[in-house]
C-alpha cells in the first residue's frame, strides 16, 4: 500500500464539490447553506478557509451558541488542505495527525475546488472500493487519536 499511496496525488483522486459562501459567515448562515443544499459541509472562503460540518452546527447549538455567532469564531485551528499536487501518502498522515475523514483542496491561488475523503483515497489506492481496508485505516486513525 506504500509504493501506492506514493505514485498517486490528489489529482488522481476523486474531489468532492462542497458548497463555499465568503466570509465573514455566521452559524446560521452556514446552518441554512448546509439545509437548502442538503451538503454534509461547507467550507467558508476565508483566510485560511473555514470548514463547518453538521456535526459542528449540531454542537455549537448545543453548546448554546447564537445564529448569528461567526463562524471564525467557532474555528479552533486551520483545517488540513492539500493541492492537486500532493502526494497522496501526505494526504493520509494528515487525516491521521488531524483526525479528519477529508481534506480541503485548494487550487494554485488557493481558491477551494472541494474535498477529497478517506473513502477516494482508498478507492483510488486499492483499486476499488474495500471495506476490510477501509476498517483497518479507521482503527488506524482511531488508535492515532487516542
Amino acid at each position: 500500500m506504500r509504493e501506492a499511496t506514493e505514485r498517486f496525488t490528489v489529482g488522481d483522486l476523486t474531489i468532492d464539490p462542497v458548497p463555499c459562501i465568503p466570509a465573514p459567515a455566521t452559524l446560521g448562515d452556514v446552518a441554512l447553506v448546509l439545509a437548502t443544499t442538503r451538503a454534509g459541509t461547507v467550507i467558508v472562503t476565508a483566510h485560511p478557509p473555514v470548514v463547518v460540518t453538521e456535526c459542528d452546527v449540531v454542537r455549537a447549538v448545543a453548546e448554546g451558541v447564537t445564529p448569528g455567532t461567526g463562524v471564525d469564531e467557532l474555528a479552533t485551528e486551520p483545517p488540513p488542505v492539500a493541492h492537486e499536487s500532493t502526494p497522496v501518502s501526505a494526504v493520509l498522515r494528515a487525516m491521521l495527525e488531524f483526525n479528519a475523514r477529508s481534506l480541503i483542496v485548494l487550487d494554485e491561488e488557493d481558491h477551494p475546488l472541494g474535498v477529497v475523503t478517506l473513502a477516494a483515497v482508498l478507492e483510488t489506492v486499492l483499486g476499488g472500493p474495500s471495506w476490510v481496508a477501509a476498517l483497518r485505516l479507521a482503527l488506524q486513525i482511531e488508535q492515532h487519536a487516542l
